[in-house]
């Protein structure tokens, strides 16, 4: 099984045409999204992606995932916290899966990537 995530920055769902869209600006989108599970009703614990990455992956809400700032803003506290989160990444490579992740961000959304 493949496992696949798309995540965009600033990418509103208004845009995509597996959302309703008639302009036709994501057709690689989504054709994926024809053939794949796509989420009808997903919302955003916080609109900066730093904490929104480390929640999607970790699957733990801001306070608990340690991360609560966005870029230079983020304290060393945070790091320290995150630092003892597993994220999903790193369970897929720790389970045989092999992993890519294409990431401007780096940090500790690297952790878990080939």
């Amino acid at each position: 099984m493949n496992i696949i995530f798309i995540v965009v920055d600033s990418l509103r769902t208004d845009r995509l045409g597996c959302y309703g869209c008639n302009r036709d600006l994501t057709p690689n989108i989504d054709n994926l999204a024809k053939k794949s599970v796509l989420f009808e009703k997903a919302f955003s614990c916080t609109n900066a992606t730093d904490p929104s990455l480390t929640s999607i992956f970790s699957g733990l809400s801001l306070q608990h995932s340690g991360i609560i700032n966005h870029g230079p803003r983020v304290t060393e506290e945070e790091l320290a916290r995150v630092s003892k989160v597993i994220l999903l990444p790193e369970i897929l490579k720790n389970t045989g899966y092999t992993t890519f992740g294409i990431d401007f961000l780096g940090c500790w959304h690297k952790r878990g990537y080939d």
